[in-house]
């Protein structure tokens, strides 16, 4: 079922995210909900539940409600991550987006502001996520596991947050680079995972 609802639910979101006469990425609130909802949580949650059901000793006898605490938490991370990908992918397309009358948030609060609350959300999502990590226990996998993937947390908030410094927002090319990091660094986060066993 978790897989399913993977595929229905990302399918769905994105077609409403891109279809006439939906298309809520004209829309800074529902496209930041489309995209941290099917980035974030839908994918990461699916897939972890699927994987969670699927590789237990006794697979007809799981169910959601058995899942570990670390299935979700590792959705709520990803959740936050999607929100710091909508916020930043406007940045550097500030002058297209108001030539077209989209009044994305880095149109409205300013690129600048936006970037640098990105930047900060995703900081701290990090940090959040390494104490976790170390104060969670055995729910969030093995010792060795666990704190070798608090490290890594801990190094990925300050590459976000070093990388930032030298940024321009108004600048396209320094925003689509700090942008094009943040992605970097999404996709490298899922190498810790099998840490958490």
């Amino acid at each position: 079922a978790p897989l399913q609802f993977t595929l229905v639910a990302s399918g769905l979101l994105g077609t409403l995210y891109s279809m006439p006469p939906f298309r809520f990425k004209r829309f800074p609130t529902s496209a930041a909900l489309c995209i941290s909802a099917v980035r974030g949580f839908v994918i990461n949650w699916g897939f972890a539940a699927h994987a969670f059901i699927k590789l237990s000793p006794d697979v007809a006898a799981v169910s959601i409600p058995d899942l570990p605490i670390k299935v979700t938490l590792i959705a709520a991370f990803y959740t936050v991550y999607g929100v710091v990908i909508a916020l930043a992918k406007d940045v550097p397309d500030v002058k297209g987006d108001e030539g077209h009358g989209i009044r994305s948030f880095s149109v409205r609060l300013g690129q600048h502001k936006v970037l640098a609350f990105a930047q900060w959300l995703l900081t701290a999502v990090h940090l959040v996520a390494a104490g976790f990590l170390v104060l969670g226990g055995g729910a969030m996998g093995d010792s060795n596991g666990r704190f070798l993937a608090a490290g890594l947390a801990v190094l990925a908030a300050e590459s976000i947050r070093r990388e930032r410094q030298d940024v321009d927002a108004k600048k396209p090319e320094d925003s689509y680079k700090y942008y094009m990091h943040l992605w970097k660094m999404f996709y490298l986060s899922y190498f810790t995972l099998p840490l958490l066993r």
